[in-house]
Order: C-alpha cells, then sequence, then structure tokens
C-alpha cells in the first residue's frame, strides 16, 4: 500500500508490513503495520484497520472520508488520535513560515507559549524547515532545550525543565520529536533552545527574545526579536471533546507586526478567550495561488492528527497583487476541496483589509471580492467584516492598530478578533 488511504475504495483486503510503510500512507490511524479490510455498500465505503496497536474503523461516503473510531488503542501512544470519547492530538504552532530569511548560525532563544485549553502531555517538534516552502537547509545542532513557567519579558518564572540536551537536526529537513512530557502546559509557559550551524538556518515568523547569558537561568541580556531560527511546533494531546479551530491564512493571520506574532495572531487570541486550541494553516507571504497544491508539505505535514471543527479564511491580501475578481474567485475555488478534506467543520470567511497607499486596481478587487465573500460562496456559515474592524473608512487603516500601513498591532488582531461575530464551534466544556 502507498499514497492516500482514502483512495483505497475497491472491496478487499490490503496489508502494511513495516513502521516505515505505515508513515508514508497519508491518513493511516496508527503509526505501526497492519491490514485493512474493505467493504462498500452503494457509495458507502468501511474501512477496518487492524494493528497491534488498536483497531479503528470510519465510513467514506462518494470517498470523502469521516473520522476513525477507534474500537481499541484510540489513547495509545502509537494512534493518531482524534474524537470519540478519549483523546486526539492537535498540531500547535511556535513558528511559521515567512519569505526566505537568514538566521545566525549562532544563537540563543526564548519563546513565549501560552494556550488556554487542557493539554493531557505533549512532545516537541523541530526541523530546519521552511513551513511555507517545505524546503531544508542544512544540518542544525541544539545544544539543549528547556521549557517551564514564564515570568516578565523572557525571564523565567521558577527553574525550567531540560527537554533534551545536544541533539542534531538531520540536513534534509526531518524533525527531531522529543519524548512525551507530563508537565504542565497551561498558563504563561516559555521554550528555550541553544544552537549551532554551518550555515545560516531558516528564520521564521515568532516572537520572543535573544539571550545573551544563561539560557535555563538569569539572562545578562534579553533581545525582543519578531523572528525565531528553526521550524518549531508542539504536538499536543488533549480531550476528544476540546473545540479545534484552523486558520488559513497569510502574514496577517501569522500575526506578523504584533509584540509577539503567532502568540498575538487573531486566531491565538480567539482560542485563548473561548478554550480552544489553534491550527495555523498559514505562513507570511503565501496566497491562495501557492496554496493549490494539496500535496504540498504545508498541507500533509500534519495529516493525521486532529481534524479541525471550524476554519477560519483569512487568505487574500497577497493573490491582489495578480488577479482580478474572477482569478480571486477561481483561486477560492481551487483551494476550497483541500481544507474541505480537512475537515467536516464550517468554513467562516473573513473580509480582506485595506492597505495604506494602496489605491487603484488592487483597491477595486479587493472590494469587490469582500462583497463577493458576503454572498457566503460554498456554504460558509458566516463572514466576519475583519477590514472595518481595523477601517472604518474602507481605504486607510487606523494609525494606533497598524504597525507599517499593511499588518497589525497586537490590539489591531484583538479589533479583528471582536469582530468574530458568532461561535466558531460549541463552546469549550468546563473541567474540574
Amino acid at each position: 500500500m502507498s499514497g492516500d488511504l482514502s483512495t483505497y475504495l475497491t472491496a478487499g483486503y490490503y496489508s502494511v508490513w513495516g513502521t516505515g510503510d505505515a508513515a508514508k500512507i497519508k491518513g493511516w490511524p496508527f503509526a505501526g503495520s497492519g491490514i485493512m479490510q474493505v467493504l462498500t455498500f452503494g457509495n458507502v465505503t468501511q474501512q477496518l484497520v487492524m494493528t497491534r496497536a488498536g483497531i479503528a474503523l470510519r465510513a467514506l461516503v462518494n470517498g470523502v472520508p469521516f473520522e476513525w473510531d477507534y474500537l481499541s488503542g484510540g489513547e495509545s501512544e502509537s494512534s493518531a488520535g482524534s474524537g470519540g470519547s478519549g483523546w486526539k492530538r492537535v498540531p500547535l504552532a511556535v513558528t511559521l513560515g515567512q519569505p526566505d530569511a537568514d538566521a545566525p548560525t549562532s544563537g540563543q532563544y526564548r519563546v513565549p507559549l501560552r494556550w488556554d485549553a487542557p493539554i493531557v502531555r505533549w512532545r516537541l517538534h523541530v526541523a530546519n524547515r521552511q513551513p511555507k516552502t517545505g524546503a531544508s537547509r542544512g544540518s542544525v545542532d541544539l545544544g539543549g532545550v528547556w521549557a517551564g513557567a514564564r515570568g516578565v519579558d523572557g525571564a523565567w518564572s521558577g527553574t525550567p525543565t531540560q527537554i533534551s540536551g545536544a541533539v542534531s537536526l538531520p540536513s534534509d529537513g526531518s524533525e527531531w520529536v522529543s519524548e512525551w512530557r507530563d508537565e504542565p502546559l497551561d498558563g504563561d509557559r516559555m521554550l528555550a533552545f541553544t544552537y549551532t550551524a554551518p550555515a545560516a538556518p531558516w528564520s521564521l515568523c515568532g516572537g520572543g527574545w535573544s539571550v545573551t547569558g544563561p539560557i535555563d537561568g538569569t539572562a545578562t541580556a534579553l533581545t525582543t526579536v519578531q523572528s525565531v531560527p528553526l521550524s518549531w511546533w508542539i504536538e499536543a494531546e488533549t480531550y476528544a471533546t476540546t473545540p479545534v479551530v484552523a486558520v488559513i491564512g497569510d502574514s496577517l493571520s501569522c500575526g506578523v507586526g504584533a509584540t509577539t506574532p503567532v502568540l498575538d495572531s487573531v486566531l491565538s487570541q480567539w482560542c485563548r478567550a473561548h478554550g480552544a486550541l489553534p491550527v495555523h494553516w498559514a505562513a507570511s507571504g503565501d496566497h491562495m495561488l501557492g496554496m493549490a497544491d494539496g500535496s504540498a508539505w504545508k498541507w500533509t505535514r500534519w495529516d493525521g492528527l486532529a481534524r479541525p471543527d471550524a476554519v477560519l479564511w483569512a487568505v487574500g491580501s497577497n493573490d491582489l497583487a495578480s488577479a482580478d475578481l474572477a482569478t480571486m474567485r477561481a483561486r477560492f475555488s481551487s483551494v476550497l476541496p483541500i481544507v474541505r478534506e480537512r475537515t467536516d467543520g464550517p468554513i467562516f470567511l473573513a473580509t480582506i483589509s485595506p492597505r495604506d497607499g494602496e489605491t487603484g486596481t488592487w483597491e477595486t478587487t479587493r472590494r469587490a471580492y469582500n462583497t463577493w465573500l458576503r454572498s457566503r460562496p460554498a456554504g460558509a456559515r458566516a463572514v466576519f467584516e475583519f477590514a472595518a474592524a481595523v477601517s472604518p473608512d474602507d481605504e486607510t487603516l487606523i494609525p494606533a492598530l497598524t504597525s507599517d500601513g499593511i499588518h497589525l498591532t497586537t490590539a489591531g488582531y484583538a479589533a479583528q478578533v471582536a469582530a468574530i461575530a458568532s461561535p466558531l464551534t460549541s463552546p469549550a466544556p468546563v473541567y474540574a
């Protein structure tokens, strides 16, 4: 077997003989080898996967898969885990893609973390890879990785825990993955690391501090940064009932211009206020044109983890430089099936904000496209007026809400959070 599991629609038995082969199959519900029985009933297909780690069952209607039902093993480490009454795993971005930029060949960094939803356990992923394009950029040696409670302005609150000592990241962009961690990941937390590299690694969108002095103690100096080396994300295991929302977007969805990009993005702020977890299908500089390949690594790298309960569609600002209204609509239609493949939940749309100084065709197309979005194409659940939240005249941005005439401040992104005028998911459960 190989490729996408959802393409196996012919009745029969199929086998996967090794863990390596299982990892290459998109949608395989467990980490190890096993067999799959496929039954068909008209336009309905049933897939039953049986492995040593557990048994999972799902239905596909006209080739569109539903969530896996874990009959056993759904809570095990080898399970992808999403849905049911147990657990699911959510990819929480710490850094996100941006146009090619160099980081120093060595350094020490602290990165703030904050998610206000239950995380039962977690593990860390890191690679020298550009999330926007999937390109790798050589080997990197990590000198150590720490996590702990965050105090004021990048200081530790208490003694951090060392997650790892020295470890080498492969030159092909493969990830290093930590062991599962049981220590808390609630409240104000912080990730810290040191590294050296023979050549400049990727510098990616994400805020924090460059550190001089002890990385795990009282620093000699802390310099605020809005780009952080390497692709970092946390695989968080949470309850099956925790709401998960994804955003498809660009630099505005990444929170560029805010005090702390990613952490201060619209979706991160909204999720913290509603007990949800955010999934960022976003990269600075990206556009719908660059998202139209569903096999690209930017889309597939988190396949197999929890499918979001809803999607906020906030991409399109960068497309306006090369598209008229008909092209914008066509690009929307080309990305829609890729998004639909990854969620069964509703899609919410956000209008595109103006840019200071932009006139002519760019502005004409933006306004026409926003009007089209308000018609709720593709059965969108609702449309949120992100443009009006930061620009009452729909022409220039409120000075206090923009960092550069294009991107927003933390307060600007908060204004757009306030424009999300209807629930994105059902309310988060209240746990004792």
